[in-house]
């Protein structure tokens, strides 16, 4: 009985043998590429059968298992990740040491700085003090001299006295430079330290880098995986609980997801840097809400630079670590390529009835949308934009794909800025007031060095990035930095769009800060649970005027963002030249009027035009300023006629020639469209005062009461010259402008000029054209080119009829 028992248990072995190596087998052919019968695999399993019996019965061959040197591999891996993730961790907190040690030397660095500035006033003190001893010491000395002899022992004492506070002035002197040296010293030991302090976080940051890469090495080796896997997102256990994800958590967590260069810029150089704002909880709300009622696909728009994308970042990981059964894709930055290969792992999926979340990032185009957009089942996707993509609001018969929107706030709170200006919210006693009328937010302060951090708030209104740029110790900048950027991407856009640019001259003309012609509530507005004081976002009716908006400046009901957007909206309208073409037929019927006048204005008020009517001023009057009009002019902005007065006065000291543009910043009631100075401040100076109009001088006259800003800006200067001149359409009958008694008395007396210069030949020929200045047989359809004076007389009386 116990040898057929062994028999049988050896028979079962070499069976289970022989099954352990037919798999072996079909793992390595792969199962795909048979294509045998079962007659063939049964034929193979009697083959092997039959070998196994020609061994000895005591012989049970013993052959390495995949599935076992796999487990032990990924044993391994495991500890090896853990290992990493521990130095990682070292590191990282190695790092934060750093960033308090570079904090710490910063603080040395200022405190020195603030010493040294110290010395430097006492060393001007006492060499002030000095210069007046020795100043008494001479004439007590020549006193001495000069005195009789029943003087002389007065002159004496007074010689001493003086010798004695020109020596304490001279040791005070000597002290004062002492502490200054002493105080340089401590400077720069204190840079010293700082680069040193510098040098090794940089070290640290450069060690936990290299162990990332490491990382990411050792989660991925062994290869294998498609090229979708590039872009998957994997869930966390650590990640917080569906029930316990809330604001003002800062994402602790290391995982392998693209970056951007503007996330390198601004400090959010890895997963690590991530804090859960309010936007951010908001928006995993609202797509987890939308995800479970079968929505896809989810469209997020919404303006730059609020945390949009590092949102999508912490939702991915949110939906793969609450989700565990879908696979998560998330692309950065939408590209061909890299959607390409997500889409073909969608299409396999979705064959195979497998659940997938996708998140599509920074989309540019409409046509990226539709590219992106995709009616696969058991897919929802998220598409994300700051640019206005028709795609995102287009409405679609059936539901296989209607996208469902939701509008990102551009406002974060005060615990998220506090966050990013790493302060405590209880720093900010009380949060800013954003003014929202138009001539408040054009007043609100632009943020220099070292503003307070509610005045950042307040002119970026709780703007995340711009809150970052001004406020990040590493690469400081100004609201004029930002400033300068905003009004570049404005000009730009409206290179793009003339539609936009007479939207909003429009909007600036009525005073207003929201673009006219929108209305409707959203039907959105159910999936905004954490809408904070905001209103519900509005979808334009007029859709011919929704898709000339640019939604990094305003929001979908067309109101300007910020009081900082307004004023940089306001500068690419006065400070620039209007678009090309603008003034062609095809947008002729667009503009009114005023508008046509507007960007007749700007054209003739482009640094080469005002250079003609410089030079045109200068020939007419017989004035002679070849150096200043060998400067390159500098051209500025102003609100008020004390920021004039302020540059020039600050120019004087300098004793060289100036040429200025001055643009004043004013919509209604303004006297003239450009103010223009030359001078060397030595002998000769000129003040232009420039009028742009499309209708003839006489029709301005209430310009004339710009005597009073010339006068101010006339007694700063050497012999001034002062000329109105009114770039306008010209009647050569018409050589007189009138005004009341006072005003015409005062340009009498001053002796000052009133010149006009025709328009027609200060713009290019297409627009002449297009404004009906062209005659087709006579060339320019105005008069005689050459600039010509005008005479000032008193407005005559208007007769008033006897009532009968």
């Amino acid at each position: 009985p116990h040898t057929r028992a062994q028999k049988r248990i050896n028979t079962f072995v070499r069976g289970c043998v022989a099954s352990l190596q037919f798999c072996n087998l079909l793992c390595k052919e792969g199962i795909k590429q048979h294509t045998g019968t079962g007659a063939e695999l049964g034929e193979k399993v009697q083959n092997m059968e039959g070998t196994q019996q020609t061994e000895p019965e005591s012989s049970v061959p013993v052959e390495p298992d995949a599935f076992v040197v796999a487990e032990a591999q990924i044993r391994t891996a495991r500890r090896d990740v853990e290992v990493a993730e521990g130095k990682v961790k070292d590191a990282k907190s190695e790092v934060v040491a750093a960033e308090d040690k570079v904090a710490a030397a910063k603080v040395e660095v200022a405190a020195a700085e603030g010493k040294v500035a110290a010395a430097e006033g006492k060393i001007d003190d006492a060499e002030a003090a000095q210069d007046a001893a020795q100043v008494q010491l001479t004439a007590a000395m020549h006193a001495f001299q000069t005195c009789s002899t029943q003087e002389k022992s007065e002159c004496e004492a007074r010689l001493q006295a003086a010798n004695t506070i020109f020596q304490r002035a001279q040791n005070r002197s000597t002290r004062a430079l002492n502490a200054y040296n002493t105080a340089n010293e401590g400077l720069q030991a204190a840079q010293q330290g700082l680069q040193a302090a510098q040098k090794y976080h940089d070290g640290l940051v450069d060690l936990i880098n290299s162990l990332r890469a490491e990382l990411a090495t050792i989660r991925g080796r062994g290869g294998g995986g498609s090229e979708a896997d590039k872009y998957a997102v994997s869930g966390d256990q650590n990640f917080p609980k569906r029930e316990n994800f809330q604001a003002g958590v800062e994402f602790n967590l290391q995982l392998a997801t693209e970056r951007t260069k503007r996330d390198n810029k601004y400090g959010v150089k890895d997963t690590s840097a991530l804090i859960v704002t309010q936007g951010a909880q908001s928006l995993v709300e609202a797509v987890w809400g939308r995800y479970n009622d079968d929505k896809s696909p989810i469209c997020i728009s919404g303006a730059p630079g609020t945390g949009k994308s590092c949102a999508a970042t912490i939702l991915a990981v949110a939906i793969a670590s609450w989700q565990p059964s879908v696979k998560v894709f998330h692309l950065r930055e939408y590209f061909a390529e890299g959607w390409g290969h997500i889409r073909a792992a969608l299409s396999e999926r979705s064959r195979a009835g497998q659940k997938s979340f996708v998140i599509v990032d920074q989309l540019k185009h409409d046509a990226e949308a539709y590219t992106v957009a995709t009616a696969l089942a058991h897919v929802c996707l998220v598409l994300i934009a700051s640019a206005n993509l028709p795609y995102f609001y287009t409405k679609r018969l059936g539901n296989n794909d209607d996208p469902t929107r939701y509008y990102y706030p551009f406002s974060g709170s005060v615990e998220d800025c506090a966050a990013l200006a790493r302060v405590s919210p209880s720093d900010v006693l009380v949060a800013p007031v954003v003014p929202n009328t138009f001539e408040q937010m054009l007043l609100v302060p632009v943020p220099r060095t070292d503003t307070p951090l509610s005045a950042c708030m307040k002119w970026s209104n709780f703007h995340l990035l711009t809150v970052k740029r001004l406020t990040n110790p590493a690469r400081p900048e100004t609201g004029y930095d930002i400033q300068r950027d905003y009004v570049e991407t404005i000009v730009e856009s409206f290179s793009q769009s003339n539609s936009f640019y007479l939207l909003v001259y429009d909007m600036f003309m009525q005073s207003k800060v929201v673009i006219d012609g929108f209305e409707g509530e959203s039907s959105d507005s159910s999936y905004f649970p954490r809408m904070k004081k905001m209103k519900t976002a509005k979808i334009p009716v007029n859709s011919s005027v929704r898709k000339h908006l640019d939604y990094r400046f305003v929001d979908e009901s067309g109101l300007v963002l910020s009081p900082a957007i307004l004023q940089a909206l306001e500068r690419a309208l006065l400070d620039s030249p209007p678009p090309n073409g603008i003034l062609s037929h095809a947008d002729l019927n667009r503009a009114n009027a005023s508008a046509r006048g507007f960007i007749i204005e700007r054209q003739c008020l482009t640094q080469a035009n005002l250079d003609r009517v410089a030079h045109s001023c200068m020939q007419h009057l017989n004035l002679n300023l070849l150096a200043v009009r060998q400067m390159e002019p500098i051209r500025f902005m102003f609100r008020e006629i004390r920021e004039v007065v302020a540059k020039v006065e600050a120019m004087r000291d300098k004793k060289d020639p100036v040429c200025l543009h001055c643009i004043p910043l004013k919509w209604n009631f303004r006297h003239i469209d450009a103010l223009q100075i030359y001078t060397d401040f030595q002998e000769q100076s000129l003040i232009i005062g420039t009028q742009v109009t499309i209708q003839t001088a006489g029709d301005h006259g209430k310009s004339l009461d710009w005597n009073a800003e010339a006068e101010t800006i006339a007694q700063l200067l050497q012999q001034p010259t002062v000329v109105l001149a009114f770039v306008a359409k010209r009647k050569e009958s018409a050589r007189v402008l009138r005004t009341n008694q006072q005003t015409a008395s005062s340009w009498k007396e001053a002796k000052w000029h009133v010149v006009d210069i025709p328009v027609e030949y200060m713009v290019d020929t297409t627009t002449a054209s297009t404004m009906g200045w062209v005659d087709p047989n006579n060339g320019i359809d105005g008069p005689d080119e050459k600039t010509r004076s005008l005479m000032v007389k008193v407005a005559r009386a208007k007769k008033t009829k006897q009532a009968r």
